[in-house]
């Protein structure tokens, strides 16, 4: 299959056919292919009400939104109000970390827009719904730890995107969702988007579902929108997909919304798209930009993010030599498979010779002297404790951050740092690896599900 002669109806073949096979609630999909927009809808938006999904329905984009926030971070770099390379205490003073009084001077803004803070990812406290609930949640930082070293580590972290969308309020003196409506969202020309539960209820809104692991049914999430406190780091903004491919149109248009407004600059648009940390032992992307994760797929480098909060996920791919892009909404937290098959097909139109990259699956090497790994790894939520059982290493997760269905699964060791699992309720495995070994060969820390988890007992 290839761009000639693919059409709307096409694309909406596809989707309803895959949207099935997978027993997606609903889902919705845009392509953008040589500037041609084409998009289709397929499924219903709540199981308990069968309305059907239309193209206008309106999906929460989770962790999408933190190149919307990171957008937001460079036309401040842009009007000289904010730099990059400077320590966040010059626009938040009295910011610590628990045990780290100088924390805001050590970590900048850079390294929080590309995950190498080192501040403990998560946090999903619910402030208030006013406008000061960023400012308060960033207030509690003083009880939360320094994973590593500014600088040392890729470790996605939500806190440190909600603290960067504390700075973007001090700087504008507006909060962060009314400062993204006026500066991103409304002068972009979106018209189907909304920044609260309150103003989802002015579209067609899908509601996000959970799959049983056991049973494999769906059932409704038990929340609609997470706390507003953090918003800048993905748990408010949703919008349709065609609303999605309007941002990325932006960024590959050098800032320029298709109103013909400038967004951002050209410079920050390159800025955020170029690797700003290599992530060598990663399988979901290649390096971090600014607010994107930057991929290469057989060859061809590409752009995007992915999202998942209240029982739905979202994904975005750029392909910038293909003038071309792939927004996914679905209203499911289990969409994997959906999405890697959906992909291939989609790949298939728009360059046949890009190729979705295989899940990580390695031979074991028996030559790993597993005990070295034996011992318990933390961050904030979530305890993994690696125990040896046989020629593999079992993980047993707690804590109130651990997925539905993932409290254990089993690792194989492929060499001295990487494995690969699959997690229960996940159609592919993921890959993992370990870090930072000390004198005996025993690594200090745990990479798994985009974040470090430290050895208890190891001081940064």
């Amino acid at each position: 299959m290839n761009a000639s002669g693919f059409d709307q109806q096409d694309l909406g073949q596809i989707l309803d056919r895959l949207t099935n096979a997978h027993d997606v609630p609903g889902s919705s999909v845009c392509i953008l292919i040589n500037g041609q927009v084409m998009e289709a809808a397929s499924g219903i938006v709540n199981r308990n009400t069968g309305i059907a999904t239309t193209p206008d329905t309106v999906f929460q984009i989770g962790s999408v939104t933190k190149p919307f926030t990171a957008t937001l971070a460079m036309q401040m770099v842009d009007e000289g109000k904010i730099s990059l390379d400077a320590p966040i205490a010059e626009y938040l003073p009295t910011f610590s970390l628990r045990g780290v009084a100088d924390a805001g001077n050590r970590i900048s803004v850079r390294q929080i827009l590309c995950h190498t803070s080192g501040i403990d990812g998560d946090r999903h406290i619910d402030t208030s719904r006013n406008d000061d609930c960023v400012e308060k949640l960033v207030a509690l930082c003083p009880d939360v730890d320094l994973l590593h070293k500014p600088g040392k580590f890729y470790s996605y972290s939500n806190l440190a995107y909600n603290v960067l969308g504390r700075i973007l309020e001090v700087g504008s003196g507006m909060c962060w969702a009314e400062l993204l409506r006026r500066r991103v969202l409304e002068p972009l020309g979106l018209k189907a988007y909304a920044l609260s539960a309150e103003e989802a209820l002015r579209h067609q809104t899908a509601f996000g579902h959970w799959r049983d692991p056991q049973t494999k049914l769906h059932t409704l999430s038990e929340s609609i929108f997470e706390p507003r406190s953090n918003g800048p780091s993905g748990t408010m903004l949703a919008m349709s997909a065609r609303d999605l491919i309007s941002f990325a149109r932006c960024h590959m248009s050098a800032g320029v919304a298709e109103t013909g407004e400038k967004i951002v600059s050209a410079g920050a648009v390159s800025e955020m798209q170029r690797p700003q940390v290599a992530i060598p032992l990663s399988h979901r992307c290649n390096a971090w930009g600014l607010g994107w994760m930057l991929y290469d797929w057989n060859g061809t480098s590409l752009l995007g993010h992915d999202g998942g909060t209240a029982g739905m996920c979202a994904f975005l791919r750029i392909f910038p030599t293909e003038n071309s892009a792939i927004a996914i909404l679905v209203n499911t937290g289990s969409a994997d498979g959906f999405v890697r098959d959906l992909m291939i097909e989609l790949l298939s139109v728009i360059n046949s010779s890009i190729q979705v990259p295989q899940p990580p699956m390695f031979k074991n090497d028996p030559t790993v002297p597993l005990e070295k790994y034996i011992g318990q790894y933390s961050r904030f939520g979530q305890t993994i404790e690696i125990t040896k059982a046989g020629d593999e290493l079992l993980v047993r997760n707690s804590g109130e951050y651990v997925g539905p269905g993932q409290n254990s699964y089993s690792m194989k060791m492929a060499n001295r740092e990487q494995t690969s699992a699959i997690l229960p309720g996940l159609a592919h495995p993921i890959g993992a690896y370990f870090l930072d070994f000390d004198e005996q060969g025993s690594p200090r820390y745990f990479h798994v599900t985009e974040r470090v988890f430290k050895k208890m007992g190891y001081q940064v």
